[in-house]
């Protein structure tokens, strides 16, 4: 959730899509949290917002589950597949109906 910090790294090159043993990206914890402005700087240089962890979670998938709406509408307008699916075969769709986030079902429903 630090903004500055992460516009310092990457205004000094820090790879914007590096992920973690398990292929987490820096995108896919900020939409996890719920840091829309550092979703917006992540991608503003670059990240790719369709990037998944190994087990197929995206960024979209996570801030459903997690009810961000904010977050959500933001990465659909940067192009977050809405069709991408969790290795169980559910889509960020699927996820938001079963948390009961009525208002990011209705969006990724569209």
């Amino acid at each position: 959730g630090y903004v500055k910090v992460v516009q310092l790294l990457l205004s000094r090159h820090a790879d914007k899509d590096a992920r973690s043993t398990y292929g987490w990206t820096a995108l896919l914890q900020a939409a996890t949290r719920g840091h829309l402005s550092v979703i917006s700087v992540l991608l503003e240089y670059g990240a790719n917002v369709n990037l998944a962890s190994n087990d197929g979670w995206t960024p979209l998938h996570k801030a459903s589950a997690n009810g961000h709406y904010p977050e959500v509408m933001l990465l659909l307008s940067k192009g977050a597949d809405k069709e991408a699916k969790y290795v169980d075969g559910t889509t960020a769709l699927d996820i938001a109906k079963k948390n009961k986030h009525d208002q990011i079902a209705s969006l990724l429903n569209t």
